[in-house]
């Protein structure tokens, strides 16, 4: 593989964002947390609503802290 590995990944309650270079380094570990309310648990509608809105930034800021652009991208898992 000639290029950055960017993976996405989510649970119940974190979002986030990684990128790995060819050799294994990684270059970017970004994350958001859902926190619900005080014993409210955790609400599945509610959760996914706040990975749609975080992950974007995620990748942003994970794309800066690694110095690349989405077109220096081999893949994204």
């Amino acid at each position: 593989m000639s290029g950055a590995v960017l993976g996405i990944e989510s649970t119940a309650h974190t979002a986030a964002v990684g990128i790995v270079s060819p050799d294994g380094e990684i270059m970017a570990d970004r994350k958001a947390i859902f926190t619900p309310e005080a014993g409210s648990g955790i609400h599945p509608r509610e959760a996914a609503n706040h990975h749609a809105v975080a992950l974007p930034g995620l990748v942003r800021e994970a794309l800066a802290d690694a110095g690349l652009r989405p077109s220096e991208l081999a893949l994204v898992a």
